[in-house]
């Protein structure tokens, strides 16, 4: 846990003694090591690179990728028209999509005291969508500074991609970080001074602003209240070199631009069509720029000759060069090809599941990793509303998650019998039945649903009784009247049915 000042842990000697740096001197260093270094500046390119394919803005990517790959200016323009319409297929988005299913369904977070309080909070800071967010954006970018913050009373969740982060590393362990610096930089139409904040640091006791140039902005400099750093950095894999990974997913980037291309190159040789008229001979009597379909005739000058030139390109190529692409980015990814591109027909749920067992070994593996991050997330979230004074505020005491299971599709009676066995079993109850067909629902809502249904068909069965006193005759079974838990088939004749009747009285009171 990190309580000191980036001052202060900057200015940690090898031997443990700490001489607290200067704000100048702290700055200067943040410039040289962080600012202007060349890896960082990599670094950050190549992220906002991944989350521009991501956002299908990669059109001005595969522009530059034409112009690397082709050398002629003529060639390249031709080619440049047809980029726009070859976005079509953004391999980014659905390899990270179908990695990233940690949070599909509803997560279950629970703490010791003030549950109800805590749903609340989740319900405002849309736990579950922005830990979805952290999901696809941590798979994409391999990590991400998640930030609980408070704004305007409302508490909130921050979600910093590593294009936009800097991670400062303590100067005597490359791989503990000390310290976070954020770009902060308003976007819209009023301009921002290079002296105005650009950036916002933070530390193990306060934030501080800074300017354009990494320069310390007077008075910009503010105790945060938590004791630790404020915010939380989820990590796809822990890095050995250091904190941000900047390779893992470098493959990804490379299949996208690849298969952009061959839709490019696709599309370019259809336009240009199968076959081409060349003339030959002395075209000094011919006239230039005749129109040429079935509608209009050529007027050839004498000795001129006209053939035929085959430039057609079969698409299949092209298609079969993509397919082949994907078939390896997904196999990185433990994705069967057939689920990539739906070719897979299924006859059963449980031919789903097979066929997606890859990708639920990743997302067990995934779990690894977000169950200690929500827990210390929860942990600094605690700290963070506690020193904004919030009404939100909780105690994380007793913290732990349940993540919600990814169920495979079943036929609707299957799907009930499933439910009543493991009823039987003490397994799940009615209420999380009903919860699992309505997730956004929540739990207290759907216990007044489920009882609310209990008590409608407890009431047909007393009013279809009271009308039809004698419609089961002596000796003839009859439903029972008691509650839809404990209650069972029993025969009743009629001496007992007045009895019954009040059992049912008794249980719709209750």
């Amino acid at each position: 846990m990190v309580t000191q000042t980036l001052n202060e842990s900057l200015g940690t000697l090898p031997s443990g003694k700490t001489v607290a740096l200067t704000d100048d001197v702290m700055t200067r260093f943040l410039r040289e090591q962080y600012l202007n270094s060349d890896s960082e500046k990599e670094r950050r390119a190549d992220m906002r690179v991944r989350l521009d394919l991501y956002r299908d803005r990669g059109r001005l990517h595969f522009e530059a990728m034409v112009n690397d790959v082709f050398k002629n200016s003529l060639v390249r323009e031709w080619r440049k028209l047809f980029v726009k319409y070859a976005e079509f297929q953004n391999v980014t988005k659905r390899i990270v999509r179908e990695i990233s299913t940690v949070y599909s369904e509803t997560a279950t977070r629970t703490i010791a005291n003030g549950q109800d309080r805590y749903l609340e909070l989740q319900k405002l800071a849309r736990m579950d969508r922005r830990m979805r967010a952290v999901n696809r954006l941590g798979n994409l970018q391999n990590n991400v500074l998640v930030w609980p913050d408070v704004r305007n009373g409302h508490p909130r969740l921050r979600i910093i991609t590593q294009d936009k982060l800097w991670a400062i590393a303590d100067p005597n362990d490359p791989t503990e970080v000390v310290g976070y610096v954020v770009e902060m930089k308003p976007r819209g139409p009023i301009a921002v001074s290079p002296t105005g904040p650009h950036y916002l640091a933070m530390d193990g006791q306060t934030f501080f602003r800074l300017d354009s140039d990494w320069r310390l902005i007077d008075k910009g400099r503010y105790p945060h209240g938590v004791g630790q750093l404020p915010a939380v950095l989820y990590s796809r894999e822990e890095n050995e070199d250091g904190i941000l990974d900047a390779h893992s997913g470098k493959d990804l980037v490379a299949a996208h631009k690849a298969v952009a291309l061959l839709n490019t190159m696709m599309l370019k040789h259809q336009r240009s069509g199968t076959r081409q008229v060349v003339a030959s001979g002395d075209l000094s009597t011919t006239a230039l720029n005749q129109p040429m379909d079935e509608e209009h005739m050529l007027a050839m000058g004498e000795g001129v000759s006209l053939q035929t030139l085959d430039l057609g390109a079969d698409p299949k190529t092209y298609i079969d060069a993509t397919r082949a692409v994907i078939k390896q980015i997904a196999a990185n990814y433990g994705i069967p090809e057939s689920v990539f591109d739906l070719s897979y027909q299924a006859t059963s749920g449980f031919e789903i599941e097979l066929k997606r067992v890859g990708l639920r070994e990743v997302r067990r593996d995934q779990m690894l990793d977000l169950r200690p991050f929500e827990r210390e997330l929860a942990e600094v979230q605690s700290q963070v509303l506690k020193a904004a004074g919030s009404e939100h505020a909780f105690d994380p005491a007793g913290w732990s998650i349940d993540f919600g299971e990814v169920e495979t599709p079943q036929d609707p009676s299957a799907r009930l019998n499933y439910f009543e066995k493991a009823e039987g079993l003490d397994l799940i109850n009615r209420v999380q039945m009903f919860q699992s067909q309505n997730p956004e629902m929540d739990p207290v809502e759907c216990a007044k649903r489920v009882l609310g249904n209990r008590r409608d068909r407890l009431s047909l069965m007393v009013e279809f009784q009271r009308k039809n006193a004698g419609a089961f005759g002596p000796g003839s079974t009859q439903p029972a009247a008691g509650g839809v838990d404990d209650a069972e088939d029993a025969p009743a004749t009629a001496p007992d049915r007045e009895e019954m009747r009040a059992a049912v009285r008794r249980a719709l009171a209750s």
